[in-house]
């Protein structure tokens, strides 16, 4: 694809590849992250049945996976920071700031800087008009008042 040929540029191939292995190191992590829960072994994925149960025992597992993070804050913090770094220098090699190459990287070249002000302020209206319908479906659901305030 065209936008792939704009976000390459030979001078940063070492960068790239140095990304790839923080990248790879940043997932090898968080796949690798053992909880104990309910007597037995599971990993950050193997808490997403239990994400959402209405069940309150399962509030100290939910808990696990903050867990998971503080453990391994440091680390984290400096794989973020490398990781700014190493796209913020990739973004200069072809543009000033790393929005527009994290744009063509998403392959999200149907709309720019000038249009995304208009898109948020028509977004923001009906992400509210749609809060509002879910409030009050679900006061109608559970037979209770809607929280949400009439506009």
């Amino acid at each position: 694809m065209d936008t792939d040929v704009t976000t390459f540029d030979p001078a940063i191939k070492p960068d790239l590849e140095e990304e790839a292995r923080i990248s790879a190191r940043y997932t090898e992590m968080l796949a690798s992250a053992k909880l104990q829960f309910a007597g037995q072994t599971v990993n950050l994925a193997g808490l997403g049945p239990y994400a959402e149960d209405p069940d309150r025992s399962y509030d100290t597992m939910r808990n696990g996976a903050v867990v998971v993070f503080r453990r391994n804050a440091a680390e984290l913090d400096a794989i973020y920071d490398q990781l700014v770094k190493l796209r913020h220098a990739c973004a200069e090699a072809c543009f000033k700031t790393y929005t527009p190459l994290g744009y063509r990287r998403l392959r999200r070249v149907d709309y720019g800087r000038t249009t995304l002000p208009g898109i948020g302020a028509g977004g923001s209206a009906r992400r509210a008009s749609c809060g509002r319908l879910l409030e009050a479906r679900r006061s109608r659901t559970a037979g209770t008042a809607a929280v949400l305030d009439e506009p």
